[in-house]
């Protein structure tokens, strides 16, 4: 069997970037030999890439950059071709998610605070902006890391309903769904959870079939285990490594919208997105 990897990461002096753009290799699964076969350049920073589920688009997040960018894969040699890209209502973006029906991808830009979707077009391209929530809070302790909100990654529940966003900046995790007719962005209940202070919520994972979830704290390097209501999308009853003092968020404090809007391959063959961490 031959794997397809898609690898991207930073281009620009400001980020040291030492890429040049997308880069897609072929791994032969019997010698596991990686092959180039194709440099798509001139993509600023395409820090996180994300495949859709039949395998025939790829996004990709652009770090500093203001955009979520597709691109159409070639059914046959898995090569790339630009797609079009839209704005996502913020800058660095660094995470990207498809929703359950396929039909919107969610962005975590982190300089800005917001978290945004966009609906994917029946052909896999990227339309405008749906809708845009700032979330917020009060920053942690740290004094450069935690000077606003910063989203850190979008991670969606086994049957892809809800998805959970952590706060570096706000020392809470976000939870959300996705309202598969209007692409409005639905708050979990509860809509969020806090964690220690100082911690810096960065990524999270869902258990594959019990009811849990767990969030990678990056300042104070621990890991929250919270139960997860599938029902209701929130988090709760935490297990904190070393963190003792997890909290429910304080009532009456809500993420704010801030504006609106305006693996097809060969049978041999599967596919796959490696980027660097942002």
């Amino acid at each position: 069997m031959t794997t397809l990897a898609y690898v991207g990461g930073y281009t620009t002096k400001d980020r040291n970037g030492r890429g040049e753009g997308i880069n897609v290799y072929s791994i032969d699964g019997a010698t596991g030999a990686w092959r180039h076969r194709q440099l798509l350049r001139d993509q600023a920073n395409p820090s996180w890439l994300l495949l859709d589920r039949p395998g025939r688009v790829l996004y990709a997040a652009h770090g500093e950059g203001t955009e979520a960018s597709a691109y159409a894969i070639d059914p046959a040699s898995g090569e790339l071709r630009g797609f079009g890209r839209q704005p996502t209502g913020g800058t660095n973006g660094v995470r990207l998610g498809i929703d359950a029906s396929g039909r919107f991808l969610v962005c975590a830009n982190y300089n800005t605070g917001t978290v945004a979707t966009l609906p994917i077009e029946g052909d896999g391209s990227l339309g405008a902006l749906r809708d845009l929530v700032a979330l917020e809070g009060t920053p942690g302790p740290h004094r450069t890391q935690q000077t606003s909100a910063h989203p850190h990654d979008v991670a969606f529940d086994p049957r892809g309903h809800f998805f959970l966003v952590p706060d570096k900046g706000l020392d809470a995790v976000f939870a959300f769904r996705v309202d598969p007719a209007s692409g409005k962005l639905i708050p979990g209940a509860p809509p969020s959870v806090w964690t220690r202070r100082g911690a810096g919520p960065r990524h999270a994972a869902f258990h594959p079939t019990g009811p849990h979830a767990y969030v990678l704290n990056e300042l104070d390097s621990t890991l929250t285990t919270y139960r997860f209501d599938a029902a209701a999308g929130g988090l709760g009853s935490p297990r904190c490594r070393s963190s003792p003092r997890c909290r429910p968020l304080s009532p009456g404090t809500t993420p704010r919208r801030r504006s609106r809007s305006r693996r097809r391959a060969a049978s041999s063959t599967r596919r796959t997105a490696a980027t660097t961490a942002s």
